[in-house]
């Protein structure tokens, strides 16, 4: 429990900080999630849209940190032919 905390509160510290929105989001739903972990809370719906938000917006956008990696090949991927 006080590991999680301390996530919590340095997750927030950092997030709370940077300039970057998808990074302060970021911040927000894992605290979120994490502090609902802590106290025995389910999820809510505004959490869950938020979550969505997130994603659409990180499919949009590249997250902070990340434009030097390369995704690997679909190693099997699904044909349309029957």
């Amino acid at each position: 429990r006080i590991q999680r905390g301390i996530v919590i509160l340095s997750t927030s510290l950092y997030a709370g900080q940077h300039e970057n929105e998808l990074v302060r989001t970021a911040g927000d739903v894992i605290c979120t999630q994490l502090t609902d972990q802590l106290l025995g809370r389910r999820p809510t719906d505004a959490f869950l849209k938020k979550v969505t938000r997130l994603g659409e917006k990180l499919t949009e956008q590249k997250f902070p940190g990340t434009e030097h990696i390369e995704p690997p090949p679909i190693l099997m991927s699904y044909s349309n032919d029957k």
